[in-house]
């Protein structure tokens, strides 16, 4: 990928988002990083990864920003969502930017923001692993990044002629195109830049997470391998649960959007970009159906869509969205960010990550997204068996008492279904 802000219209379309549209990755080391060899480390990353309309002035100061907050008081969720806020602009900044907040005790927490829409989870990851083995050993020899496909590439021609999602896409666009309409015959849609109570709708972003021990980590993926399912499913089946049971409706079948890593279908290997799309998924939750059966519908549904081609179906949607005329896109981006999203939550598993160079790192968090205004999101990775959820919401879509019990919630159901 070109250092540069490199032309691709699917990169065009998110520059021109309304409100931030961030990432990010907590790591949580148990004694702090050394200050000189993080900007080492950070320096010789930004020969390898891509800084865009960021310079380096000198020896000492790399195009990544990296702040250094010694703020014991301070969490490292308040951090976060202060990052996810704050915009990039990729004309004159690097698409990475970190914190790095130390306590008294010695611990310290890093945090990675990316733009999203120069890059996705395992990007994250990616990058994450790189800075590890820098500060394990400054000059130790790192892969070389693989070229970043063309995300206008990625979908497989036989997809893209499909009947099915011809049908759906010329429905979306006629969607889109009423909506228009409406808006110009008097119709008044959110702006996506509002004041909700003197702040915008990112600002009122919040975040809650949940961790599971190496025993509880084991035993779920123990009994995921028994019950012939997938972790993630499983994960999501506590989810959209745990949301019914917080807010009632009437049916009881609900929707999740797993994001999916295309690098394995694709052959991109360590690709930093936007390498992914989504799986879009319903199942029937209601209270007489057992667990596992939910985990196992939801396994055997993202199987099926990766034998159809059906995964492809959100990046070849998106990919249309680009061909709308400009003023088509903007209000196609602000009703992104300000109209529900279709499903009850986004769940992305990063999965195992095998992090070298980590014998320092306890956790990590992640990806933590700062994604449309209605949107639930929840996050999980796993460091050394060691798994963590983390749930983004904003105050006004829901209370921060029903967030925090609809993750206890989560954590509760998936203890009971492991018994």
């Amino acid at each position: 990928m070109s250092q540069s802000t490199q032309e691709s219209p699917a990169l065009d379309f998110f520059m021109k988002a309304p409100a931030p549209i961030n990432f990010g990755l907590m790591a949580q080391f148990s004694t702090s990083p050394d200050e000189d060899e993080l900007k080492t480390a950070l320096l010789r990353l930004a020969n390898i990864y891509p800084t865009y309309g960021a310079k380096q002035t000198d020896s000492s100061d790399s195009a990544f920003p990296l702040t250094i907050l010694d703020a014991p008081d301070l969490t490292w969720k308040h951090v976060v969502v202060e990052q996810l806020g704050l915009p990039f602009d990729l004309e004159t900044e690097s698409p990475i930017r970190l914190v790095l907040l130390r306590t008294d005790q010695g611990v310290a927490n890093l945090i990675i923001t990316f733009h999203h829409g120069v890059a996705d989870g395992m990007a994250g990851v990616f990058f994450l692993q790189d800075l590890l083995t820098l500060l394990a050993d400054v000059n130790a020899e790192i892969e070389p990044l693989a070229p970043d496909p063309n995300i206008m590439t990625i979908v497989p021609e036989s997809v893209k002629n499909s009947f099915k999602l011809k049908i759906s896409c010329m429905g979306m666009k006629i969607m889109m195109r009423l909506m228009w309409i409406m808006g110009k015959l008097g119709k008044k849609w959110p702006a996506p830049d509002r004041l909700i109570d003197g702040k915008a709708p990112w600002a009122h972003m919040q975040l809650t997470s949940r961790d599971l021990s190496i025993d509880q980590t084991l035993s779920l993926v123990s009994r995921c391998k028994a019950e012939e399912t997938s972790v993630h499913a499983a994960i999501s089946t506590a989810w959209l649960r745990a949301r019914h049971e917080l807010i009632p409706e009437r049916n009881w079948k609900r929707t999740v959007s797993s994001p999916v890593n295309l690098r394995g279908f694709t052959g991109s290997g360590k690709a930093f970009g936007l390498v992914m799309s989504n799986f879009v998924n319903t199942v029937d939750c209601s209270p007489s159906r057992n667990f596992w059966d939910i985990a196992r519908d939801l396994k055997q549904q993202m199987a099926a869509d990766i034998a159809s081609g059906e995964m492809y179906n959100w990046l070849a949607q998106t990919l249309q969205m680009v061909t709308l005329p400009p003023n088509l896109t903007a209000f196609v981006m602000n009703v992104f960010f300000t109209q529900p999203p279709g499903y009850d939550f986004s769940l992305t598993n990063l999965g195992r990550l095998n992090l070298s160079h980590a014998e320092n790192v306890n956790a990590v968090y992640g990806p933590l997204v700062n994604g449309g205004e209605q949107e639930f999101t929840v996050g999980v990775s796993t460091h050394n068996n060691h798994l963590t959820m983390s749930f983004a919401y904003r105050d006004f879509v829901l209370s921060k008492e029903n967030a925090e019990k609809m993750a206890d919630l989560a954590v509760e159901l998936l203890g009971e279904a492991v018994v």
